[in-house]
């Protein structure tokens, strides 16, 4: 067994409060209608966004990519700002199988979440789901 399973979360008083956090966060995305383009360019070895919506466009954003049960295929990235709507930043190892992604800017006012396969989707299009 590579993964050893945990049955009890230590801190789970925080984490619930970190929960919270995101479903706000979410709802946020919703009410600012928040959206964003996603390439994946294994070629070109970079990630570009395209980020549409209401909010105060960020200097940076966040991108983790989750594999559902093997946390070492997790990757994070921090994407550039390139102008007020678009963003990019360097993929190193190409993501390949179903992931978990989130999106987040530098203030956190935010954040999308979805599911995504690759390389069989290198654009994706992330889109605020209602926290309720």
């Amino acid at each position: 067994m590579q993964n050893e399973p945990r049955l009890v979360n230590e801190n789970y008083y925080l984490e619930g409060l970190s929960i919270n956090e995101r479903l706000k966060q979410q709802q946020q995305a919703v009410k600012l209608s928040v959206t964003a383009n996603l390439l994946f360019s294994e070629q070109a070895g970079k990630i570009t966004v395209f980020l549409n919506g209401e909010s105060t466009a960020p200097q940076t954003l966040f991108l983790t990519i989750s594999a559902p049960g093997d946390t070492k295929l997790d990757q994070n990235f921090k994407l550039q700002q390139i102008n007020q709507r678009l963003f990019s930043g360097v993929l190193k190892n190409f993501p390949k199988g179903r992931f978990y992604v989130s999106l987040e800017p530098d203030h956190r006012e935010w954040l999308l979440l979805d599911e995504i396969i690759l390389p069989s989707q290198d654009t994706i299009v992330l889109a605020p789901q209602s926290a309720d």
